[in-house]
């Protein structure tokens, strides 16, 4: 009987090959935006839409004011703060009407997609593209199916985004463990 590491080595060379295409400097930029947010509201659905649930935790962990938007105590944005919306395959109804929400109240705007030409990310101040195969019909050439490369991509980049966002704030990883959660 054999492990799974070769299993293993194709899952993590398929999102080893999503991740590569993205653009270090569009991270770096993202993470700049962030730490100087006064809030952060971070959306999305499904299973990408957990990502950005855990990130906005991460957020959390860091000490930025983050809050998922449709939660119970989920702040008001306005001028100064920063909508994060994950809208992988481009213009979802609902990422598109919130982004336009996010604009009215002055927030800036950052999209993670895989969907780069849609009008989502014509109106984002900052993007993220997380160019994996999305969709019916595609057949992905790994063991990751329906966009499982895209959402393990994003919580890739999400996680490497914390360590860009750590050091301009100056937080360690022990003030970071001060702000989990305890009750548990």
């Amino acid at each position: 009987m054999t492990g799974l590491a070769e299993e293993a080595d194709a899952l993590f060379g398929q999102v080893r090959g999503v991740m590569s295409a993205i653009p270090a400097d569009r991270l770096d930029a993202l993470a700049q935006a962030i730490a100087q947010a006064r809030i952060c509201a971070l959306y999305g659905q499904g299973r990408a839409g957990l990502v950005m649930e855990a990130f906005t935790m991460r957020l959390h962990h860091l000490g930025v004011d983050a809050h998922a938007v449709g939660a119970m105590n989920a702040s008001p944005v306005g001028p100064g703060d920063l909508f994060l919306v994950n809208a992988a395959m481009g213009d979802l109804p609902t990422a598109l009407a919130l982004i336009a929400s996010a604009r009215r109240a002055g927030a800036g705007v950052a999209l993670f997609t895989a969907a780069v030409d849609s009008d989502a990310a014509a109106d984002a101040d900052h993007v993220v593209p997380i160019p994996a195969l999305m969709g019916r019909g595609v057949d992905p050439t790994g063991p990751l199916v329906m966009g499982g490369a895209y959402e393990w991509a994003l919580l890739g980049a999400t996680e490497l985004l914390v360590h860009r966002i750590m050091r301009p704030l100056g937080v360690t990883q022990d003030a970071m463990w001060a702000r989990h959660a305890n009750l548990l």
